[in-house]
């Protein structure tokens, strides 16, 4: 503490309540000091009174704020540091004199004067919204200066300078201006010359548009960068001092009008833009620092600024408000257009504690703003946050669609931040560059709303609240954000939005499809989901995913084409048994089979087959060296074997006469015959053998069978039909034409006879009736002959009859004579309904009351209520009452009977009442009388009976209708049928008619069921003619008994036609059977068989025969086959017997030896019998073979032994091919690898009934369907969202809206407003009186820091949830007023983007360790990070090409983004380009050399690529405003670039300059920087290493944002290159960050970075590669930069810097996507979107047919690639801008020999004429651009560009030269501008 500090506290105790001014004397301090202790420093332990003395505050706490000591019961947060509160908001405080509002400079830039207007008229003027154009001085002519004395004229015609040239003030002054800035005094009357919408400057054109454009540039700045409207048009000045001692005087302005500048035309004769200035429609409010400054400092209060008051008559009050206390001070009259900043005071105000309710409510006490100020921390368990959290899996978060909706794209990291939000976390999501954090907060705003929360969203860059405005007002929701940033909050455009709401309240609509479509979005996404997890889970044991499995099957499939895997492919593989282990031990010992096999070949020749091994074929491992000679034993034993088998084969030989048995083949066959040998039985025909052949066996046995068949067939049918049908043709035709007619007849196949025979009685039944009937129908017709065409005797006349008849029937005998036509009217049906209520009611009454009243004479309803009232009423004393006893009388003269009591009749008068009310009602109703006519008879009307009657009528309209059709006749004939007719019709009808009518219609379907006779299916046919069904009968009759007399059977009518099938059947196969000769053939004429006689010894014979046939053929040795067919006796059968006898022998000891040796050797035959064919010659040389090398036997077996175990694994059928030469031994591993992984593939279709049936084109159809349905949700949830969240309107408060309307709240306050056009209350009030309506119509407030101190009152709205963009560039003491306002906080930033700009602010440094984190953090976004979850937003979106993300992902943020690489690796459209601007210099902080060539390119940019947004940034503001001048003097000169600026600026991307603050938020397709420092001189090797802010520790995050603004290209102009930095280990992190980026930029290069190239991923990627060579394309695996990489990209043949397509799988990187939303629609909409062709290969179909899919990709690769060009391309944008450059240097290069001397400025110029200018063109001495006033001139100013030119230099010397020495006019510039550089150094 401070010695000042012990002072004061030591006087205050001593005497308290001490005004600052009594401290100040008793101490000899001045009071400034004295009040910057008491505020500041002091502020914990003194408070102020009301009368402004000072006193120590009683209250012992530390940090308790003064202000909180006068609040009642006021609990204070013991762990709240309210001195770091204090000290925070401290920083908020300017009272000093660098505060504009309070020490006001006049100085020499950044505001216009203005003179000669009038204050009132001018005000009210403006804000009527009117514009206004600042007009200048007009420049002096020349000669009005040769007039003036100014100049002279020479005899050469040269102007001589007399005297200095005027400023525009002293030029006014002989114009005739008033040119006081004490603008006179306003009049009533509005002046004339006051009324143009002109304001008068003090400054010449090019001063006047130099110091607007520098106004209007920090003015848009402003306005960009907080969203405040700093641009005030201030009238009157309070000019004060800062004590009574100071002489040194400060104006503070008074009255300021908020307003906005913007740039209009060109004027062509000056060359200068015009600028106008006109109100914002903001709240004027007063000078708020001004009005503190004087309570604090003395005690004087600024006057209130009422809505309506104008400039003279706020002076005035503050003239008057002044006048006593300080004479000194006065009121200026002055009229300034500058920037005024209030809002840093409205925010220190609102941070003060004692401003919030107390209690729960008080800013001490907000949850989040504890853990900023709390004295003590507290472990909440969470853990330090030192990294971000795990993305959510979004597709199983239940109700994700309800709870997290989307009304935006959102991938993964995006949405686990919505989900974070919205479950109520506070939260800090980092948003690097493009990573999408407007649509975040987009979808985080839709959410919160949706689920009812009231949102505060707040950012101070006006482009960062647009953005997310803009998103969500294209998704419906813009109606429901209330913008309240500063400089949107023109009053006028609120309540026109708020209006625009009320409106459309109706509007919005529930999607009721919506429930429908997420439950299909969620069936296709769990579709493509488990697609996605079974393809790439792991197969069993394998440790391959299935993905792998299927690429590498197909991969080695299709380069070992000639190899069939099912010769090769091991046994016992499966995906339980291979593992990696095995595999590996596996290929390992193949590698060891290979090595041993090539030096078991080299034994016998590295030329011959293994199978020339002599001992190949033996497999015993266990055999060792002293083994041989045994084994050479057993194989001689074998040997001998071999011979003793070749001796006894030869008599058997002989016998046959042929060398039947020569080798053991033929030697096993015999063997294999000798007990098939036949022997004889006696009855065989031996003669026949030789004729036999197999086919006349077949023949011979076919005939057999059929004979057979044929007699079966023969008994079954004689079981079924009488022999006659079998026997005569002619009943059996007669019996078949029956059955036809009764399969025509019946409608079922299915009826047996006797059903047919019982429904043949009832057809009879039906004709009987209808013959019945029939008469019936006649006496009808002949009594109502008007029914004579419609009743014929048919089945639809019968039908209509029987419901005539019924109708007769239904009325009853006693109501015939009453059908009337008043019955045949529909309007009856109501009265009759009201008659049927009313009626029932009346007649009892009437009974019960005619026995005690005259009811045909009563009085009125009225009458009898006032009887009964006044009868129930009555006293005791009633006789006294005149009034009873007239009731009493009147009540007895409609009574019945001599003596009447009233004590009996008045309890019923309530019934006699209701009696007469009912009677009344009757009577009053015309329509009964009217409609009933005669039948009407009052109460006694009989209803029931005219109901009947009614109801009769209506059902006979019911069937025959009203009107003229035919069938109305029936009902006319009802109606008017005589009585007598009537009841005759109807007694036959209940009698006879009916009964036979209702059996008829019972009869008639169930035969129509039956039969399909014409009777039946024309329903009009006549039924009592004979021809009908008479005759139909009687056919059928016959047929039935046809049939049944000659059956055995009672068939159903398909059994009996399959029946007569099999007859016909029969009479076929005799026929056959007689026609077929074979047994004729064979034997002789007589050998036949027949089924009708006896040809059993027949039968034998032949089947005897052919059995000794067969037994002969089925021998297998076919010598001894053809010896028995022509040899055959009981003598030869028993020879050839013997002899196979004794060959049977011999080969048994044959077999023994051979076993022996195979036992010991575990030989394989097949192999050793290679080559011999089992001959005995050859194979006794074979064995002889191995005999003779019994020492090679070792050698094989250790072959042996390494095979062994390979073909124990399953190998063998490998190993087998590899030993044939079938396959190369160096192909060995990888054949292996294809068998096994073939196995397994199969395995897996084989077990996967999904992947077996997989599809691929559905597989695109469902993810087609999908990405819809995800789109198509989008809408749907913004509809939802808009419907759920317009429901908020019934949450709005009525409120007052009557008596005055400064009282009206809530919705009385807003409809008062909207439906004003004017004269609008202020903004703030709206929000103060209408709160809750206001938030409940629009529950999304969105403003900045400012407007939030501004409109919201502390404590009166409460936000469900505050989220903070850009958080990064918002300081702590901007953020806490936004933050008590919330109950959930999310902190939407960057830490390696911009710190916040600290330009201007107020320095309170503050080292001490006792203070809390938020005091020590530069920005909310640093103080939230440590406490709060964090995510991180990572997908890039904005760079169309992946350079322009490379360097930030690499040098900032660990290449932990995910980059979608670009299909244009090198273009001229895509990525970062270089341009060495060598004739740079950066002299006078700024690179004009730069500048221009930036100018340029700008031009040439808007000129030929106008569809390309723009952005241009310099590394400071000065480099920025050079460049603005340089555009802007080009744009003067080229109409069309100017016409192209105008067009673009009305895009909605429209050009921007920009220096390196201020371009955070901001994203153009192309950006130009300029890197602004450089050399001092142009080309020089060495520069000074002042690189400005990014010298600072925050230099490499203003550079991450400066080199992640372009979305398509990032140009780079700069006069250094990277050799010309200088940096160590110790240099900043920025200018290392310089030095790199610079050298990336110019060779494309990143150390460490990972770039495409990387070897191929997969087997997948390798056979796709080598197929797509074949067709002549070349292709990159692995394409991408970091994140995200395509799995193969193909090169464009004609233009190898592009990517034709982008060909992936479904491996491992589809499936490591976090959602179906990022793997199967937004990866690749982002790729499409960036112009990629991407094309899927499901492995599942590249398994199945891998050239299927390969086909379509090589026919569309054809038609996307380019030839090679052959002619030359359109010049580049590069080539442009590099001809610009080259154009600077050759300009500066031809002047070297003129700048590179020590001569004088003077001196350089006059050679640069001499020289350069000529001097015979005509141009007069006193035109030529360097006459020696001129050269003066450029002497005096040096000015280096166009724009300082024409500033600088008197108009009177510019207009006088000549326009043809203009071209010179840049290079004398360029010598003065390097002259300049020359005498610095």
């Amino acid at each position: 503490m401070s010695e000042l500090s012990d002072l004061i506290l030591c006087e205050l105790k001593a005497t308290p309540n001490q005004k600052a001014k009594d401290l100040a004397k008793k101490l000899d301090v001045d009071k400034k000091s004295i009040n910057h202790t008491l505020y500041s420093v002091l502020f914990d332990k003194v408070k102020q009174n009301e009368d402004y003395s000072w006193c120590l505050t009683e209250i012992k706490k530390k940090g308790v704020p003064q202000d909180m000591d006068n609040s009642i019961n006021t609990q204070l947060n013991e762990n709240f540091a309210f001195d770091s509160l204090q000290s925070i908001r401290n920083r908020l405080l300017d009272l000093t004199g660098r505060n504009r509002l309070l020490n006001f400079k006049h100085g020499r830039s950044g505001f216009i004067r203005v003179i000669d207007e009038m204050p009132d008229q001018l005000a009210e003027n403006i804000l009527e919204s009117h514009k206004f154009t600042f007009i200048p001085i007009d420049e002096p002519l020349r000669d009005e200066l040769i007039g003036q004395g100014y100049i002279v004229i020479d005899d050469n015609g040269q102007e001589v300078k007399i005297k200095a040239d005027p400023s525009a003030k002293e030029w006014a002054k002989v114009k005739g201006f008033n040119t006081s800035y004490e603008l006179p005094l306003s009049t009533k009357s509005k002046d004339s010359k006051h009324n143009d919408t002109n304001i008068q400057s003090l400054l010449y054109p090019r001063e006047l548009e130099a110091q607007l454009r520098n106004i209007r540039t920090k003015a848009n700045t402003a306005i960009e960068e907080t969203g405040a409207n700093i641009l005030y048009l201030a009238f009157g000045f309070l000019e004060w001092f800062e004590d009574e001692n100071s002489s040194v005087t400060r104006q503070a302005p008074l009255y300021l009008i908020p307003v906005k500048i913007d740039r209009a035309a060109l004027n062509k004769e000056l060359g200068t833009y015009t600028y106008t200035i006109e109100y914002t429609g903001e709240d004027i409010i007063s000078n708020l620092s001004l009005r503190e400054k004087l309570k604090h400092d003395f005690h004087l209060d600024l006057p209130e600024l009422s809505e309506d008051i104008l400039p003279e008559a706020y002076l005035e009050k503050v003239e008057k408000q002044f006048s006593r206390h300080k004479p000194e001070w006065k009121v200026k009259r002055f009229s300034t257009l500058s920037m005024f900043d209030f809002g840093k005071l409205l925010m220190y105000l609102d941070l003060d504690p004692s401003r919030w309710p107390q209690g729960a409510s008080n800013i001490q006490n907000h949850s989040i703003l504890q853990k900023f100020f709390a004295k003590q921390g507290v472990d909440e368990g969470n853990g330090s946050n030192t990294s971000f959290g795990e993305e959510y899996l979004i597709d199983k978060l239940d109700e994700v669609h309800n709870q997290y909706p989307l009304i935006d794209d959102a991938d993964s990291s995006q949405h686990s931040a919505l989900v974070d939000a919205i479950q109520g976390k506070d939260l800090v999501i980092e948003g690097p560059p493009g990573s999408g954090k407007s649509q975040t907060i987009t979808n985080l705003i839709a959410a919160a709303i949706a689920q009812g929360k009231k949102v505060l969203f707040v950012a101070e860059k006006m482009a960062a609240l647009q953005v997310v405005k803009s998103r969500l007002s294209r998704a419906g929701l813009g109606d429901f954000c209330l913008e309240l940033h500063s400089h949107k909050t023109q009053k006028k455009q609120v309540y026109e939005n708020i209006a625009k709401r009320i409106n459309n309240q109706d509007d919005y609509r529930y999607p009721s499809s919506i429930d429908i479509d997420i439950q299909m979005y969620e069936e296709k996404k769990e579709a493509l989901t488990r697609y996605a997890n079974l393809i790439n889970s792991t197969w069993k044991n394998t440790g391959r995913t299935i993905h792998q499995i299927f690429s590498t099957a197909t991969r080695y499939r299709e380069e070992y084409t000639n190899i069939s895997i099912e010769d090769i492919k091991p046994d016992h593989i499966n995906g339980q048994s291979f593992d990696e282990i095995s595999s590996r031990r596996t290929t390992d010992e193949l590698k060891k089979y290979a090595d041993v096999f090539e030096e078991v070949k080299k034994q016998y020749g590295s030329d011959a087959e293994l199978a020339e091994h002599p001992w190949f074929g033996v497999y015993n491992k266990s055999i060792q060296l002293f083994d041989c000679d045994e084994i050479c034993k057993l194989l001689t034993a074998w040997d001998n074997a071999i011979a003793a088998v070749e001796g006894a084969v030869t008599p058997f030989n002989e016998q046959l006469r042929s060398d039947v048995v020569s080798d053991i083949s033929s030697l096993k066959q015999v063997l294999s015959d000798s007990d098939k040998i036949p022997k004889l039985k006696g009855t065989e025909h031996l003669q026949t053998l030789s004729l036999m052949s197999s086919q006349k066996e077949n023949e011979l046995t076919e005939y057999i069978n059929d004979y057979k068949a044929t007699s079966k067939l023969l008994g079954e049918m004689e079981e079924l039909f009488e022999p006659v049908i079998l026997n005569e043709e002619e009943t059996f035709e007669r019996f078949t034409k029956s059955n036809n007619n009764l399969r025509e007849q019946c409608k079922s196949v299915e009826l047996t006879l006797t059903n047919i025979f019982q429904q043949l009685q009832l057809l009879k039944t039906l004709r009987d009736i209808s013959l019945s009937l029939s008469d019936d129908l006649r006496i009808l017709t002949e009594q109502e002959s008007s029914l004579t065409e419609l009743l014929s005797p048919s089945y639809n006349g019968f039908i209509e009859c029987k419901q005539f008849f019924e109708h007769i029937n239904a009325l009853d005998v006693t109501l015939i004579s009453r059908r009337h036509e008043l019955f045949d009217n529909e309007l009856l049906d109501q009265h009759l309904a009201n008659l049927e209520e009313l009626l029932p009611k009346i007649k009892p009454l009437h009974q019960s009351l005619e026995q005690h009243f005259n009811l045909e004479n009563l009085p009125s309803v009225n009458e009898l209520k006032e009887i009964d009232s006044i009868l129930k009423n009555a006293g005791f004393f009633c006789w006294f009452s005149s009034e009873w006893r007239a009731a009493k009388s009147k009540l007895l003269m409609y009574a019945k009977g001599l003596k009447p009591k009233v004590k009996k009749l008045a309890p019923l008068i309530a019934s006699l009442t209701s009696y007469r009310e009912m009677i009344d009602e009757l009577n009053k109703e015309p329509a009964y009388q009217t409609l009933l006519q005669h039948e009407f008879k009052g109460i006694d009307t009989p209803i029931a009976e005219l109901i009947s009657l009614r109801s009769w009528y209506k059902d006979v309209r019911a069937s025959y209708g009203v009107g003229f059709g035919k069938r109305v006749s029936f009902a006319n004939s009802l109606f008017s049928i005589e009585g007598d007719l009537y009841k005759g019709l109807k007694h036959l009808a209940a009698t006879k008619s009916l009964a036979e009518f209702e059996q008829f219609s019972q009869l008639f379907p169930q035969l129509e069921r039956v039969f399909s006779h014409q009777l039946f299916t024309d329903k009009n046919t006549n039924l009592s003619a004979d021809i009908g069904i008479s005759s139909f009968v009687d056919e059928l009759e016959g047929d039935i008994k046809t049939i049944q007399s000659l059956s055995n059977k009672d068939f159903t009518l398909n059994q009996l036609a399959s029946s007569i099938e099999q007859v016909l059947t029969l009479f076929r196969a005799e026929g056959e059977l007689h026609k077929n000769d074979i047994s004729r053939e064979l034997f002789d004429e007589h050998t036949h068989l027949s089924t009708r006689n006896d040809s059993s010894s027949q039968l034998i014979k032949i089947e005897s025969t052919l059995e000794l046939s067969k037994a002969i053929n089925v021998l297998e040795s076919e010598p001894l086959r053809e010896y028995l067919l022509n040899n055959v006796s009981s003598e030869a059968l028993s020879t050839i017997t013997s002899n196979l006898k004794k060959i049977s022998d011999a080969f048994n000891g044959y077999q023994k030896t051979l076993q022996e040796f195979t036992d010991r050797v575990e030989l394989d035959e097949s192999a050793w019998f290679k080559g011999t064919n089992s001959n005995f010659k050859l194979l006794q040389e074979r064995n002889h073979k191995a005999i003779s090398q019994p020492r090679w036997l070792s050698t094989w077996v250790d072959f042996i032994r390494i095979r062994s175990s390979l073909s124990d694994k399953g190998l063998e059928n490998l190993l087998r091919y590899t030993e044939t030469g079938a396959l190369d031994l160096e192909n060995i591993e990888q054949i292996y690898v294809y068998s096994v992984f073939d196995i397994l593939a199969r395995e897996i279709i084989n077990e996967n009934q999904e992947l077996a049936y997989f599809s691929g084109a559905d597989q695109n159809a469902i993810r087609k369907q999908f990405r819809e349905y995800d789109n198509k949700l989008k809408t749907l949830q913004q509809q939802k969202i808009a419907y759920q969240v317009a429901q908020g309107f019934n949450n709005t408060l009525s409120g007052v809206s009557s008596g005055k309307v400064s009282s009206y709240t809530e919705m009385g306050l807003i409809n008062n407003e909207v439906n004003k056009k004017t004269r609008h209350a202020p903004i703030r009030q709206l929000v103060r009186r209408a709160s809750k309506s206001l938030v409940a119509l629009k529950p999304c407030f969105m403003m900045g820091p400012h407007s939030v101190a501004q409109y919201l009152a502390p404590g009166q709205l409460e936000f469900d949830l505050v989220v903070m963009d850009e958080a990064s560039q918002i300081k702590p003491q901007d953020a806490l007023g936004t933050i008590a306002r919330g109950k959930q906080l999310v902190v939407v930033g960057d830490p390696k983007q911009l710190p916040p700009t600290s330009f201007f602010d107020k320095a309170v440094d503050n080292d001490d360790e006792d203070t809390t984190a938020i005091e020590q953090s530069e920005s909310i976004l640093d103080v939230s990070f440590p406490m709060f979850n964090a995510r991180r937003l990572r997908w890039h979106y904005r760079s169309r090409h992946e350079s322009l993300i490379a360097f930030s992902n690499q040098e900032f943020y660990d290449s932990n983004l995910v980059v979608f690489p670009s299909p244009s690796s090198k273009s001229d459209e895509f990525g970062i380009k270089f341009t060495h601007v060598k004739s740079g210099r950066f002299v006078n902080q700024h690179n004009i050399e730069e500048a221009k060539v930036i100018a340029e390119a700008v031009r040439n940019h808007l000129l030929h690529r106008p569809h390309e947004s723009l952005g241009v940034v310099a590394m400071s503001s000065k480099q920025r405003e050079q460049i603005e001048r340089c555009v802007e003097e080009l744009s003067k000169d080229d109409p069309q670039f100017r016409d192209a600026l105008a067009d673009n600026a009305n895009t909605d991307e429209a050009l921007f300059l920009k220096n390196l603050e201020n371009v955070q938020g901001d994203e153009r397709d192309v950006i130009y920087i300029s890197c602004t420092y450089g050399p001092q001189e142009a080309g020089a090797a060495q520069m000074p290493q002042r690189f400005g802010p990014i010298n600072s520790a925050a230099g490499g995050r203003r550079l991450n944002v400066l080199f992640t603004r372009s979305k398509k290209r990032m140009h780079v102009f700069s006069s250094m290159t990277e050799g010309h930095i200088v940096a160590s280990e110790t240099s900043s992190p920025g200018v290392q960050a310089l030095k790199s980026f610079l050298s990336f930029a110019q060779t494309g290069k990143l150390q460490q970075q990972k770039h495409t190239g990387k070897q191929p991923d997969s087997d997948f990627e390798i056979a796709v590669m080598n197929a797509l060579k074949l067709e002549g394309f070349t292709c990159v695996p692995q394409v991408g930069v970091a994140g995200y990489f395509i799995d193969l990209a193909v090169q464009d043949p004609g233009q190898p810097g592009r990517y034709l397509m982008g060909v992936e799988c479904d491996g491992a990187t589809y499936h490591s996507a976090k959602s179906a939303r990022d793997r199967d629609r937004l990866r690749q909409s982002v790729l499409e979107g960036l112009g990629w062709n991407i094309k899927r290969i499901w492995s599942t179909d590249w398994f199945k047919n891998p050239q299927a899919q390969l086909k379509p990709i090589i026919e569309a690769l054809h038609q996307l690639k380019t030839e090679v060009p052959e002619h030359a391309e359109i010049e580049s944008e590069v080539e442009e801008i590099e001809n610009v450059v080259e154009h600077e240097s050759q300009v500066l290069h031809e002047l070297d020999k003129f700048i590179q001397t020590d001569d004088l400025l003077e001196v350089k110029l006059q050679k640069f004429a001499e020289e350069v200018i000529p001097t015979n063109d005509e141009v007069p001495l006193a035109s030529r651009l360097l006459r020696p006033a001129m050269i003066a001139a450029l002497c005096e100013f040096k000015p280096i560009s166009k724009s300082e030119f024409l500033e600088v230099i008197p108009p009177y010397l510019r207009s006088a030269t000549s326009t043809a020495h203009g071209k010179y006019l840049e290079q004398v510039l360029n010598i003065i501008a390097e002259d300049e550089e020359e005498t610095k150094d």
